[in-house]
């Protein structure tokens, strides 16, 4: 078996590296943009929602961050204590404590209430995502010309073996190295582009492979590997944390 090449290139790109390519010549929202339009969108639903993610205005970035990848993690700790919500009767023994559950209602219930508004929170951050930075808001042609003149700088090309890491919340990444013939995969199936008629990229096909940091799988997947066509490409695993990697 052929010894694996070595990593030609890495590629490492922050939110500067997106925020010139809003369509219509505008400029995608920095972190903390998207923090404050992500409060005020929780506040118009329910402060109760606002307060369970323990965001508000005029957080640094990073403190945004690292509240909301813990209001992440917390929401899918909730639901996997499901199975211990009707045993949990037992372990209460106070009449008290008894009475106080029975006054609620059945526990099972008040806990997939709150399951429910936790998944109606988790929703509108992804909808939040999607309104700021999905394709609709990008300049898909300026940014590939831009991007395209950087790797022909560095010397980047098809059959070139490179990392490509990114922090950013958008799919800008991705997005051009598919313009460019790169054929990037970050370990789900690739949606054609709408200027294509190739069918979908399936993870482990021949080509790029890509894997933005915080765009996909709840903000956290590891640094990106690319494999130039005809090599074999290797999909990232994603934990699905919520965890923020910047």
């Amino acid at each position: 078996m052929a010894r694996e090449r070595d990593i030609d290139f890495v590629l490492i790109a922050g939110a500067g590296a997106s925020c010139a390519f809003g369509a219509g010549d505008t400029q995608l929202p920095m972190m903390g943009d998207w923090a404050d339009s992500l409060t005020n969108k929780l506040g118009r639903s329910s402060t109760g929602y606002l307060k369970a993610t323990g965001l508000e205005k005029g957080l640094p970035g990073m403190e945004f961050e690292r509240r909301l990848g813990a209001f992440l993690r917390e929401v899918t700790a909730f639901s996997e204590i499901e199975p211990l919500v009707a045993v949990s009767r037992e372990l209460i023994l106070e009449p008290q404590v008894q009475q106080m559950i029975a006054a609620v209602g059945s526990i099972e219930s008040w806990h997939q209430a709150v399951t429910n508004h936790l998944s109606q929170i988790v929703d509108q951050i992804h909808e939040s995502l999607y309104e700021l930075f999905a394709e609709p808001a990008l300049d898909i042609g300026k940014a590939t010309e831009a991007y395209g003149a950087l790797l022909t700088h560095i010397g980047i090309g098809k059959v070139s073996q490179w990392v490509y890491a990114t922090t950013n919340y958008d799919t800008i990444g991705e997005t051009v190295l598919g313009e460019l013939g790169f054929l990037p995969d970050w370990g789900e199936p690739r949606r054609s582009s709408a200027r294509s008629h190739e069918p979908p990229l399936q993870p482990g096909s021949s080509g790029t492979c890509v894997s933005p940091a915080q765009s996909r799988a709840a903000w956290k997947a590891p640094p990106l590997t690319t494999r130039s066509p005809g090599s074999e490409s290797h999909a990232p695993s994603l934990d699905g944390s919520g965890c923020p990697t910047a």
